[in-house]
């Protein structure tokens, strides 16, 4: 019934009293018109004429006084009833389903919600006890929910399978509240039944995915103790020391051999690089203290690759350890993560080199003087004999001693400047020398030693000078031309030629003699080595390993491309020089 029709009968019963009311203040003034004709009035009859005159005009004020009550709360009313069906459409909308039931449990009430998920018109859903709609196997929770609701009378919460009027099972997260009524009696319960199907879903794949990524997690934590055990295993297996610095360079892990070198324990090893330079007192191989920022540790975690880095470091009793240290950053992606440092006992190596240079230097400084002494007197000898009758043999003998010497006269030289060069002894004076005026001055020197005339050059006039030594230079091209000459056959020309290549001048010494064995190119330019192909070594085969040294000294490279049977090519690039 709506507001209007329930304010109908109150307005009728309203006018019903105003008329009667009306009639009566009208009846009253007649009587009272009466009276006052009436010969003689009584006085008793005049008071209570009176009396009734007021108590109508008090009457009347209460019906104005009771109009204005009665509209206003027709007012009321109507607010209420506005209220009740804004919460009508709230309840029936709402997204979850809503009931109300006795406290015995059967449903009085449902929302639109409520009758769409179990399925059910509104008149077949309600007076059903709401145990109908839990599944059998939560029937007992369902009554222990009722049994606990009676019991404390407060909001509860539970979560419980349902079904639909079709049989459809889903599981429903249910908030219980109590309904009480103006007497705050508890009258029943208010139920709310939310679908939590879709969250169920959601969890179950939660938790096959927090199941899949502790798998995995277990899966990478054993390839990572694996992994670690591999790791420390090889650094435990290594000769050579190691140390593996964090990106704040710290020692995180050393290795037995680093401990052993050092002597001092992975404990006392664990420090910063500062820490550590300190410790280890490490210098440079001219016998200058190495400053902590030039450490290999603090290179390599300064992105740096460091390799053979030859360092005097101290021993923990205070001996002297000479090692090449070789540093490495961690990295990952741009970020350097820590580095790994490694360190080669080269102690008895080094001490067998600075034996052998002294060795070197005291043989070739004491053969040079009876050398000297043996040329001097072969050449004087030849001289007192010219013009004289000797048997043809003295001669020959006095040339072949002379060839000797000079053969004997390159070894010392080879062994002392390989020396010089190895140990870092070598100065270079370098200056703009341009080529083509160079080595035809050098062709001309060597005309008295050489067979220089079978040597064509073919050099640009517009070659640019290179940047390197006189001398030095000298020594490269006369050891090429006189490996060129000595391994071709006489008559056979051997021919220079130069070129800008790279930014470089390249200088070319090509012959056509019996060419160099696939076997012999790759090791031809190391120490002490002597081809075993088709060329007949001579000397000590120090002669390619100088020059190469020389070439390098120049910031240069050599090569050589030979073809057995057709001869070969050295090719020596050096740099052009500065504002040529």
């Amino acid at each position: 019934m709506s507001t209007d029709d329930a304010r109908q009968p109150e307005h009728a019963r309203m006018d019903s009293y105003e008329m009667q009311v009306t009639r009566a203040s009208e009846r009253l003034t007649a009587l009272a018109e009466e009276a006052k004709r009436a010969a003689t009035p009584s006085r008793l009859l005049q008071e209570t004429l009176a009396e009734l005159s007021a108590a109508l005009e008090e009457l009347h004020v209460s019906g104005e006084e009771m109009a204005a009550q009665n509209e206003e709360l027709a007012e009321s009313r109507r607010l209420i009833e506005e209220e009740r069906l804004r919460y009508q459409e709230l309840f029936d909308l709402a997204p979850d389903a809503y009931l109300v039931t006795g406290i015995t449990g059967v449903i009085n009430e449902a929302n639109g919600t409520a009758l769409s998920i179990f399925g059910y018109a509104r008149t077949d859903l309600l007076g059903l006890p709401l145990s109908t709609l839990i599944h059998y196997d939560d029937q007992r929770a369902f009554l222990n929910l009722l049994t606990d609701l009676r019991m404390n009378r407060r909001i509860s919460t539970a979560e419980l399978t349902m079904r639909t009027r079709g049989g459809n099972l889903f599981p429903a997260a249910l908030t219980i509240a109590p309904a009480r009524n103006g007497n705050n009696s508890l009258i029943g319960w208010r139920w709310i039944v939310r679908d939590v199907t879709e969250r169920h879903r959601m969890l179950e794949a939660l938790r096959a995915a927090k199941d899949e990524l502790e798998a995995r997690v277990l899966d990478r934590t054993a390839d990572l103790t694996l992994a670690n055990a591999e790791l420390d295993a090889t650094i435990t297996c290594i000769a050579d020391g190691v140390l593996v610095l964090d990106a704040h360079g710290c020692v995180i892990r050393a290795n037995p051999a680093v401990e052993a070198l050092t002597g001092y324990s992975t404990e006392q090893l664990r420090l910063s690089a500062t820490e550590l330079s300190v410790l280890l007192r490490p210098y440079t191989p001219d016998g200058k203290p190495l400053p902590p920022r030039k450490m290999p540790i603090a290179r390599a975690l300064d992105g740096e690759l460091v390799r053979n880095d030859l360092l005097m470091l101290h021993h923990a009793d205070g001996r002297e350890l000479w090692v090449t240290v070789g540093a490495s950053p961690i990295r990952d992606d741009d970020r350097v993560l820590g580095a790994v440092i490694t360190f080669t006992d080269v102690s008895r190596l080094h001490e067998l080199e600075e034996h052998m240079r002294m060795v070197l230097h005291t043989v070739s400084h004491d053969l040079r003087t009876p050398m000297a002494i043996i040329q001097g007197h072969t050449e004087l000898i030849q001289a007192m004999l010219a013009g004289h009758d000797v048997p043809a043999q003295v001669p020959d003998s006095l040339d072949a001693v002379l060839r000797a010497m000079r053969r004997m006269t390159v070894m010392v030289n080879d062994l002392v400047d390989s020396t010089r060069i190895e140990s870092d002894q070598l100065v270079l004076q370098r200056d703009a020398i341009a080529v083509a005026e160079y080595l035809a001055e050098l062709c001309e020197r060597l005309k008295t030693s050489m067979d220089v005339a079978r040597v064509t050059l073919a050099i640009p006039a517009d070659l640019p000078p290179v940047y390197a030594d006189y001398n030095r230079l000298e020594r490269i091209l006369v050891n090429l031309l006189s490996n060129a000459l000595k391994y071709s056959a006489p008559g056979t020309p051997v021919r220079v030629s130069a070129r800008v290549e790279d930014d470089m001048v390249a200088i070319a010494v090509s012959d056509e003699g019996p060419g160099i064995s696939p076997k012999d190119l790759p090791h031809l330019f190391e120490r002490f080595y002597r081809a075993k192909g088709a060329r007949k070594s001579e000397g000590l085969g120090l002669g390619l390993y100088i020059t190469r040294l020389l070439v390098e000294a120049h910031d240069g490279h050599i090569r050589v491309d030979s073809t057995p049977g057709k001869g070969s090519t050295f090719t020596v690039s050096l740099p052009i020089a500065p504002n040529a």
